[in-house]
């Protein structure tokens, strides 16, 4: 059974009454026209099909259902010029048509939960392939569908994401697509539910513009669900000026591609647990993939959260991606231009867990601002250059906080790391440099190793005051102890000798310490680091048994070095 438009059928009715009518034979009279019986014209047993009916001045529109035994047609009322089923009688004149409803306005489309996907997919695509600028509504229940193509103008409406459901019919099919080979304008998908129904390989929607030459413009998807296990659950490509809005894929591979897609917003939008990207943001030359924008979309369980590949130009704003063991954001090519506000980053300890955040090495001017980086092994691993870090807190990290791995022209500004379990807040490897680290609140350590880098307020205890800078007040030790990272300058006063546990000097290369005893006693270090002025090995005498002995330390990243004293 399928929805059908056939061409010149017209039968004659003998059948009086409201109820369903038996055909007679095709119309056949001159001044009239000359037609087929609707068997002559294709529709077969079960099929549906839009009628007019004429009975004299009466006339009635409706929903046939054509019964091959008998050649009968139950009639469902449309409209009438009597506002109800014509009372037939026996002289009427039945034909298909396509009526404004499906032209032009509105028709719901007779799909079957009996019926199987094939033939649920060839009534809908007949409902598709005879309407022209106009919505096609899917009715209530859970309808098993193969693959349809969808038509520029053509709009496909359900009850809603949880009333209408489509299920899955193959393997490796797209449920709705279309692929563009000339320039095409609005589509548009509502109010639908999509189920993978143990199908493997397949998609929900697929809306593909062809090529950068092509494209489609005004692609709208609103209030869709996508459940089970699709390898792709909405792909836009080639696309223009779209909207996804209020979709919520569970257990799609891909939960959101959008492949060299201009001006696309997506709002709302929620994919959770997938083995793939939540949302795949892919670019490609030119100018054809600027602007795309998330707005409260959000990622649970995902595999990754949102990955960026060779895109120029986004937004991310109040979005959480999050328990994502591939990472909450990975970023890959030549990206640029991302802005991210108040945007949630994290792996939340999934194992094996990654960095919360990655940006690639051919990455450049991406920026954050007011986000939170959490529960990864590394709050970030930033590489790339000229990226914008403000105001975003780190916590709760594992390895180190801010990771920058070659990274250049960097400005990082009035963050908060305070990931306890870090070694580092901050450390720079490899070829960084020209990095500028200013007003951040830390924890742990900060390293740098680019020779234009520079560390203002935070780097070994150095604080803003008014007219310069602090390295914090003298504190005076009497017992042993080890230096803390706010320790910089160090009375001893034991009254015997003291003890002193330096910082690892490969944690903290070019850090000064500055001590003095006001004892007689001497001041030894616990380990064997430490170079006198006099010579170029480790030893483990600080200062003499002398009251006003004094000293600066230096570490050169394997010892600390004595570069002054008395």
């Amino acid at each position: 059974m399928a929805y059908v438009l056939k061409d010149r059928a017209r039968m004659t009715t003998a059948t009086t009454g409201t109820g369903a009518i038996a055909l007679g034979s095709a119309v056949q009279q001159p001044g009239k026209g000359y037609y087929q019986s609707f068997a002559a014209a294709g529709v077969a047993d079960g099929d549906t099909f839009h009628y007019v009916i004429e009975d004299g001045a009466a006339w009635e529109i409706g929903l046939g259902t054509y019964t091959a035994s008998g050649s009968v047609m139950a009639r469902s009322l449309v409209v009438s010029s009597t506002g109800a089923l014509l009372n037939l009688s026996g002289a009427a004149e039945v034909f298909i048509s396509l009526i404004a409803d499906v032209a032009g306005r509105n028709v719901e489309v007779p799909l079957s939960a009996s019926a199987t996907a094939a033939a649920n997919a060839a009534t809908l695509q007949a409902a598709i392939n005879a309407a022209s600028n106009t919505t096609i509504y899917l009715p209530a229940g859970r309808f098993a569908l193969n693959s349809v193509i969808l038509k520029p103008g053509v709009r496909i409406q359900g009850k809603g994401k949880e009333v209408t459901r489509l299920l899955c019919g193959s393997d490796s099919i797209v449920m709705l697509s279309y692929t563009a080979t000339s320039t095409q304008f609005y589509f548009a998908i509502r109010d639908v539910g999509f189920e993978a129904n143990g199908k493997a390989g397949a998609q929900a929607v697929s809306i593909d513009g062809g090529s950068s030459a092509i494209r489609i413009s005004n692609v709208s998807i609103r209030n869709i669900e996508v459940s089970g296990a699709f390898a792709q659950g909405i792909t836009l490509r080639f696309c223009a000026n779209s909207q996804i809005t209020d979709v919520f894929s569970s257990q799609a591979v891909i939960g959101f591609q959008i492949d060299n897609c201009a001006d696309t917003d997506l709002v709302d939008c929620r994919a959770q647990n997938g083995t793939g990207a939540g949302f795949n943001i892919i670019g490609g030359p030119g100018a054809f993939d600027e602007g795309v924008r998330l707005v409260g979309c959000s990622t649970n369980g995902q595999n990754t959260g949102l990955v960026i590949t060779g895109q120029e130009w986004g937004l991310a704003s109040a979005c959480s991606f999050t328990t994502c063991p591939g990472g909450a954001l990975v970023v890959n090519g030549a990206s640029s231009n991302w802005k991210f506000s108040a945007c949630d980053f994290s792996t939340a300890g999934t194992t094996p867990a990654s960095a919360n955040a990655t940006l690639g090495s051919a990455s450049s001017s991406f920026s954050f601002v007011g986000c939170q980086f959490v529960l990864g092994t590394f709050g970030a691993i930033v590489s790339g250059a000229d990226h914008t870090f403000a105001g975003n807190t780190f916590f709760a990290n594992n390895n180190v906080d801010f990771y920058v791995v070659d990274a250049t022209g960097l400005s990082v500004s009035g963050n908060v790391f305070r990931s306890t379990a870090v070694s580092w807040s901050i450390l720079e490897t490899g070829a960084a440099n020209q990095n500028v680290f200013v007003g951040n609140r830390t924890t742990k350590l900060t390293t740098l190793v680019g020779a234009a880098s520079v560390a203002l307020e935070h780097l070994a205890g150095f604080s803003r005051v008014q007219g310069g800078f602090s390295r914090g007040i003298p504190v005076v030790k009497t017992a042993n102890f080890t230096v803390a990272s706010t320790d910089n300058w160090i009375v001893c006063n034991k009254g015997s000798s003291t003890v002193v546990t330096l910082p690892d000097p490969s944690t903290c290369p070019g850090r000064e310490i500055m001590l003095k005893t006001i004892q007689a006693f001497t001041v030894v270090s616990a380990s064997a680091n430490v170079v006198p002025r006099s010579g170029s090995s480790g030893g483990t005498a600080i200062l003499p048994a002398t009251a006003g002995a004094w000293c600066l330390l230096i570490s050169d990243n394997a010892n600390w070095v004595t570069m002054q004293g008395s």
